[in-house]
């Protein structure tokens, strides 16, 4: 009803059944509309045909209404910052221990990697949110070149506002 009601009446739609549950019995003539689970594909591969849809204004429709969703994900399970533990992670070992230099992530097994950084902020940015500053990059990456983490940021970021001690990122 709600996609009827977004995308206009002018959607066909059918309606019907699916009896999951293999032990009920349906006594009497039963409904073409009722179907059990292993019928459903072929019931909606037939129905495919019958269905005139403007797909391209549905695609411009759906396009255009998309909003990505926004959860809060440290207010959703209860986590302060002090919970969460630092640090870029090693693909190869899992350890959180990652040291940047020259512009190559080293981790104490061997592995290296130029671009470990980017999960790391993708991580940031799930948890607290689009924005970030050079301080916060600083402790969440464990680095303590200002510099270096100007770099990373100025590179992965959409944009930034402010002076340079408040200078805000805004991650992509």
């Amino acid at each position: 009803m709600q996609f009827l009601e977004w995308f206009g009446s002018s959607v066909p739609c059918d309606t019907f059944v699916v009896v999951s549950n293999r032990k009920a019995r349906i006594d009497g003539d039963v409904p073409t509309n009722v179907l059990r689970p292993n019928s459903l594909p072929f019931h909606v591969r037939k129905k495919e045909g019958d269905v005139c849809i403007d797909k391209i204004a549905l695609r411009k429709r759906l396009l255009e209404s998309h909003q990505p969703r926004e959860v809060d994900v440290m207010k959703r399970m209860k986590l302060q910052p002090r919970d969460i533990i630092p640090g870029v992670r090693c693909l190869e070992c899992g350890s959180l221990k990652m040291k940047r230099r020259r512009t190559v992530w080293h981790c104490s097994c061997g592995a290296f990697d130029k671009k470990a950084h980017l999960a790391t902020l993708r991580d940031y940015k799930l948890l607290f949110g689009e924005q970030i500053t050079n301080r916060q990059a600083r402790w969440f990456l464990q680095m303590d070149d200002y510099r270096a983490v100007h770099h990373i940021l100025k590179t992965n970021s959409l944009k930034s506002e402010g002076p340079n001690k408040k200078k805000i990122y805004f991650l992509r």
